[in-house]
């Protein structure tokens, strides 16, 4: 056995060797798509790990209004897009926030932030407890009957 374990080690340090010397994991983008139309956003809610990329999908669909999104980061950093007219699609990426926590996300436009025009980008540090969903029902009938999750999302299903 002393072999496979030298054997082990050797193959770990020449794939290491192999990508410059660091351990590299990729990790996949996150996309997520947001629709703006008369002072609401489609999702209120975005969850992400810390660090994690995103991008975000924009498109306005209001016919009275142009709308935008700005995400405060915390510590000032603010990233976002200009408001854009009627079935515009834009792109924004960036890395979520390093720390766990609820971040704000609305439109820049005149008041529509204080009309409601808001959400929450929601860091989760790995393993925390995901977001609790309460489900109400009995044979086999039950409300929500269906239940939206991002990939790698953590939900905490309560009956």
């Amino acid at each position: 056995m002393p072999s496979m374990t030298r054997l082990g080690a050797v193959a770990l340090a020449l794939s290491t060797a192999l990508v410059g010397g660091a351990l590299v994991l990729a990790s996949p983008q996150k996309d997520v798509s947001i629709v703006a139309t008369d002072n609401t956003f489609s999702s209120s809610e975005i969850s992400a790990l810390p660090g994690e990329d995103l991008k975000i999908d924009f498109v306005n669909l209001s016919i009275l209004s142009q709308h935008s999104i700005q995400f405060d980061l915390g510590g000032g950093q603010r990233v976002g897009l200009d408001p854009v007219g009627i079935a515009i699609p834009k792109t924004v990426e960036f890395k979520a926030p390093a720390e766990p926590g609820s971040y704000e996300y609305y439109c820049t436009v005149g008041m529509h932030r204080q009309l409601g025009m808001t959400g929450t980008l929601v860091v989760i540090a790995p393993g925390q407890a995901g977001r609790a969903v309460p489900v109400e029902g009995s044979n086999l009938k039950f409300v929500p009957d269906r239940i939206a999750a991002t990939p790698g999302e953590a939900l905490d299903v309560q009956f």
